[in-house]
C-alpha cells in the first residue's frame, strides 16, 4: 500500500478512525503507548502557569497526561485537522475551562508570535504534508527558550522492526477485517525521518536537542528541543 500523500485523504482517514481510535491504539500497542506517552510528558517537566500547544492532538490523550502531571496550567490548546477526532476531544475535556480545541492545519497556526511555553506533538508530525512550513510555524509561536517534545516511531534495527511488524500485522488480522488504515500508518513510519535526521532538521531551524529517549529498543523515539534565543545563534 503506497503512503498517502494527499492531505484531504489523510484527513478522511483519521475521521474514519476517530470513533474507535483510542480503543484500537490500546489493542494494537498492548497498552504500551499509554505508559510511553506518560513517561515522555513527565520528562518534559512542565512548569506551573504556562501555556501549551498540542499539535495533531487527535482525541486529546496527550493533554490528559499533561494535566495529570501538572494541573496548574494556564492554558492548553489542542489543534487537529480532523473534526471527528476533535469532537471526541471536546467531549473528553468539557469540564476543563483551561483547555480549548481548534480545527486547524498545523502548517498555518492562528496565534501571535511567542505565544506558548511548550509545544507537544505525538504520532502526528509524519502525517503533516508541509513539514518545513510547520516547523517554521512552531518556531514562530514558541517563546524563546520554549520547549517542544516530539514522540513518534523511530528507526529500530531490521530484526526488531521485523518482530514489531509481525506482531502488529498478527493483531490486525486477528481483530480487524478492515486493516488498511493501520497498514497505512505502518507504511508512513517507514517514509518518515529517522530520529537522527529529525534532530538535524530541528537544529537547522533554530532548535537544540535537550533530551532523547528511545523506547522498546528503538521502535519509538522521543526528543525534547529548546528554541534558541537569537543571541545564542
Amino acid at each position: 500500500m503506497k503512503c498517502i500523500k494527499n492531505e484531504i485523504k489523510i484527513k478522511e482517514l483519521f475521521n474514519k478512525l476517530a470513533l474507535n481510535y483510542d480503543k484500537n491504539n490500546n489493542i494494537i500497542s498492548l497498552y504500551l503507548h499509554k505508559l510511553i506517552k506518560k513517561d515522555a510528558i513527565k520528562k518534559l517537566k512542565i512548569k506551573e502557569n504556562t501555556t501549551i500547544l498540542d499539535l495533531c492532538t487527535g482525541t486529546g490523550d496527550i493533554i490528559e497526561y499533561i494535566l495529570k502531571q501538572q494541573n496548574a496550567i494556564k492554558k492548553i490548546i489542542g489543534i487537529d485537522f480532523s473534526s471527528k477526532m476533535l469532537k471526541i476531544a471536546r467531549k473528553r475535556f468539557k469540564k476543563e475551562k483551561n483547555v480549548k480545541f481548534i480545527n486547524q492545519n498545523a502548517s498555518k497556526l492562528p496565534f501571535c508570535n511567542s505565544a506558548f511555553d511548550y509545544i507537544t506533538i505525538s504520532f502526528g508530525f509524519r502525517n503533516i504534508k508541509h513539514k518545513i512550513r510547520t516547523l517554521k510555524e512552531i518556531k514562530r509561536v514558541l517563546k524563546p527558550n520554549g520547549k517542544i517534545i516530539h514522540l513518534d516511531f523511530g528507526k529500530s534495527n531490521w530484526f526488531i522492526n521485523m518482530i514489531f511488524e509481525f506482531i502488529v500485522n498478527f493483531i490486525l488480522k486477528l481483530f480487524y477485517k478492515k486493516s488498511a488504515p493501520y497498514k497505512y500508518l505502518l507504511k508512513s513510519k517507514e517514509d518518515f525521518y529517522s530520529p537522527n535526521e529529525l534532530i538535524k532538521l530541528f537544529e537547522l531551524r533554530g532548535f537544540i536537542l535537550e533530551k532523547r529517549v528511545d523506547y522498546l529498543f528503538g521502535i519509538l523515539s522521543m526528543q525534547i528541543y529548546k528554541k534558541i534565543k537569537l543571541k545564542q545563534l
